[in-house]
């Protein structure tokens, strides 16, 4: 297959499997296709579609025009990998590894062998069991000539595999405290690499950025390798101890020297440890009401089509999809509903919530002049002419003239996909319910997003509030794959909210297509789903440093608290709140001597919305003096009737015995309580 993208990037789908994978352009050729992301499991002998073909059926063909067929499918799992590799475009600074295999027993049987070595142990023999495909290493000597185990690459603690913690408290407020003055006293340890090239002194010296400081030499703490060898004894890919010749450990300068393995002109790599100190965090703006438009055509990149199942918006976190309009054809824009307006009193918010003063609708605003365009928040109520609109975060007033409803929305075919990872934020996309029919024309998608700044690490004050919709409860929750645990001590899984955490995700960049001018319509035009394409150094990329595992994060930050309250009703009729301290562990207030308690009123941190406050009422019944008499009517011959039948069943079981020791029968029997002489 010729692949219409440099670098790969279209979705292959078996046509009989339904399995599907991005193509992947490197070490891939024309006879072999290697897929990256699959989904599914492709079989031998099925055709295989191409989602960017110009074909009518899009199955992939030779250049004959014959369909082609897969003869044979080889699936790589992590297990199978020994060796990783990354090529850098600067020559001497190519990452290569080998991987630490792990012993695992494959099954019960077991071969046998004699000794043919040199010690007669067998100890160096390797077999290739057909079945596996992999080396099993052999030890009679240490297993008494039986026993079989193949090694593997394993992934370890994948549990961990996240760049989100967790603070130690909840509904965390602010890490600017007041205390601190609004500044950041957040510190914590990272891990850096550098390049560097030696002098004729055969030293290198590496520079810390800001509020940055090399910590004190430790092993663990700096690894330096040799990229391209100078005048000393050290050969590239050479492994040096950074022991010898440093200087510099609690600075922000860091020099070793080392002639001997160096020389002049050692180009070297140093991942470093540094203690970062006055974080700052990272912004996130909010973006609102950001216009998608999605057009046909057939040899386009998946995930900028209608009829892809997948559409990207070529960038990430999005944080709400308000809709997604389809236009009557495949050669006409979709338009969203719009307001005329008159008597126009202040300045429309992009973003910002409008509602009818009679029809009771509301809607978000795309552009802020007449006529606006908007995208309804009420489902079946839409604007009516002569009515006074009133927007929510300007407080500015028109009067409506006319409305258009716009094109169909169908918002309700699709599920909204954020983009956040476990460990970065991805490209934002939109998925087609299986249920739901394809487009068949132009769509138009209207989303709000976050635009990432540079800086340390993403917290509760990264977000930037616009028309209030970036307000403390609109700041996003993440539910991570498989119930991310986040925090390993309390085992905490599933959703949480972003406010709580230290996010030290990286962003991918921007597709092809689209502009950071919110007011621009985007198209995008590239690929933005496959694995090659999720690139962290251009427009709109956010790159993070890495922690230094099990290291400490140390911050000041205050966060909100609960509180108890009670209601009381005074003697003069009058209702009393009394609210006590907020607290960890709120305790109710003592109310008001002489008082009736009605409520005891329980107020969680922040309160995000009314239904969560928690009241408890409580039980006072009020009793005139005729009800009083009645119960004690009532109580009475309760009282009275409980007697005489606690003395028909002493009477009923009380024996009687005759001469003859037998129990006499009981023909009848009156009970009497004797108070009074009318039995």
């Amino acid at each position: 297959m010729t692949s219409v993208a440099t670098n790969g990037g279209q979705r292959i789908t078996g046509a009989s499997s339904g399995a599907t994978g991005f193509f992947f352009a490197s070490g891939s050729s024309s006879t072999r296709l290697i897929l990256s992301n699959v989904v599914g499991n492709f079989v031998e002998n099925e055709n295989l579609i191409l989602s960017d073909s110009a074909e009518s059926d899009q199955i992939i063909e030779n250049s004959s025009n014959v369909d082609l067929t897969v003869t044979n499918v080889v699936t790589h799992t992590f297990d199978n990998v020994r060796s990783v590799f990354m090529s850098d475009d600067d020559s001497g600074q190519d990452f290569s590894a080998d991987i630490a295999l792990s012993s695992v027993k494959t099954s019960s049987s077991f071969i046998s062998i004699d000794g043919t070595d040199a010690q007669g142990t067998d100890s160096d023999d390797v077999i290739i069991t057909e079945q596996e495909g992999l080396p099993v290493a052999l030890n009679p000597a240490a297993t008494g000539g039986t026993g079989s185990f193949v090694k593997r690459a394993v992934l370890e603690q994948i549990d961990k595999n996240t760049t989100l913690f967790r603070l130690p408290k909840r509904t965390v407020k602010t890490l600017l405290t007041a205390t601190n003055n609004g500044i950041s006293d957040t510190q914590f340890t990272i891990r850096k690499q550098f390049v560097a090239t030696t002098n004729s002194s055969g030293a290198f010296t590496i520079t810390a950025g800001a509020n940055e400081t090399f910590l004190s030499h430790s092993e663990s703490d700096y690894t330096v390798s040799i990229l391209i060898g100078g005048t000393g004894t050290g050969k590239q890919g050479d492994i040096v101890s950074a022991s010898t010749g440093f200087s510099g450990g609690g600075t922000s300068s860091l020099t070793i020297t080392n002639n001997t393995v160096f020389g002049t002109s050692a180009k070297v790599k140093v991942m470093a440890t540094l203690l970062k100190t006055s974080v700052i965090q990272k912004t996130k703006t909010t973006k609102l009401m950001k216009q998608l438009k999605v057009t046909s055509g057939a040899t386009d990149a998946f995930g900028t089509r209608p009829s892809d199942k997948v559409i990207s918006f070529g960038r990430a976190d999005a944080f709400r999809l308000m809709a997604v309009f389809e236009g009557i054809d495949s050669s006409t824009d979709a338009a969203t509903p719009t307001v005329t307006l008159t008597n126009v009193n202040g300045t429309f918010t992009r973003g910002e919530k409008i509602t009818g003063g009679t029809s009771k609708a509301s809607a978000r605003i795309i552009n802020t002049s007449t006529p606006l365009s908007v995208v309804y928040t009420t489902a079946n109520k839409t604007f009516s002419a002569n009515e006074t609109i009133t927007a929510e975060s300007s407080g500015a007033t028109a009067t409506v003239s006319s409305v258009t409803v716009g094109d169909k929305n169908i918002t309700k075919n699709f599920l909204f996909d954020s983009g956040q990872r476990d460990n970065f934020y991805d490209v934002s996309r939109i998925i087609r319910k299986p249920s739901s029919p394809a487009p068949t024309g132009r769509l138009l998608i209207i989303y709000d997003y976050l635009e990432h700044s540079i800086g340390d690490v993403f917290t509760v004050d990264s977000y930037v509030d616009i028309a209030n919709q970036m307000e403390y409860e609109d700041i996003p929750t993440y539910s991570g794959a498989n119930g991310t645990k986040i925090d390993t001590e309390s085992n905490i899984k599933g959703e949480f909210a972003l406010y709580d955490v230290f996010d030290f995700r990286p962003t991918v960049e921007d597709a092809a297509g689209t502009s950071t001018d919110v007011s621009v319509v985007d198209e995008v035009t590239g690929y933005s789903l496959d694995f090659f394409h999720r690139q962290y150094d251009g427009t709109g990329s956010s790159p993070s440093n890495f922690l230094k595992p099990a290291s400490l994060v140390q911050a000041d930050f205050e966060y909100y608290l609960p509180k108890r309250a009670v209601v009381d009703l005074a003697p003069n009729g009058k209702f009393i709140l009394t609210e006590g301290e907020p607290s960890e562990f709120a305790r109710p207030p003592e109310g008001v001597d002489g008082a009736m308690r009605l409520a005891d009123i329980f107020v969680p941190p922040y309160t995000f919305k009314p239904t969560d406050v928690t009241v408890r009422r409580e039980k006072n019944q009020r009793f005139t003096m005729r009800d009083i008499g009645r119960l004690q009517d009532r109580i009475q011959n309760l009282e009275y009737y409980t007697h005489l039948s606690l003395l028909e069943k002493d009477a009923e079981s009380f024996e009687i015995i005759d001469a003859n020791g037998l129990n006499r029968f009981k023909s009848g029997f009156v009970v009497d309580a004797f108070q009074g002489h009318r039995l």
